[in-house]
């Protein structure tokens, strides 16, 4: 039996299944950031084409800061969306990375103490 080897499969194994798991808890949060983003994105090309029609292009101060509050709002969201994206990746991936570099220093421990 060759214990590195199966130690190796069963680290490999168990990283796949926290990976999906913890993509999986958190893509509701993901994909409800991702959609409210595109609704505030729809709104402000929204208002700023419906104001545009109304002033023949030309935009009274009222109707621009509407759209650049929504525009704002859209980047504000964009941002909490990336930053859920980089958190959710780093609890998927350094866990099991560190799980294998202790594994690794274990090993590399345990080799010292061999008979030669």
């Amino acid at each position: 039996m060759n214990w590195k080897r199966g130690l190796l499969r069963v680290w490999i194994a168990l990283s796949i299944v926290w990976v999906i798991s913890v993509f999986a808890m958190n893509w509701k949060n993901i994909a409800e950031a991702n959609s409210a983003y595109l609704e505030d994105l729809q709104e402000a090309q929204s208002v700023l084409e419906t104001a545009e029609q109304r002033h023949n292009g030309d935009l009274t101060s009222a109707a621009r800061n509407r759209v650049l509050m929504r525009f704002q709002l859209a980047d504000r969201r964009q941002a909490l969306r990336n930053e859920l994206v980089r958190e959710t990746t780093s609890m998927a991936l350094i866990p099991p990375l560190i799980v294998i570099v202790l594994n690794f220093i274990v090993g590399w421990i345990a080799s010292g103490f061999r008979r030669q």
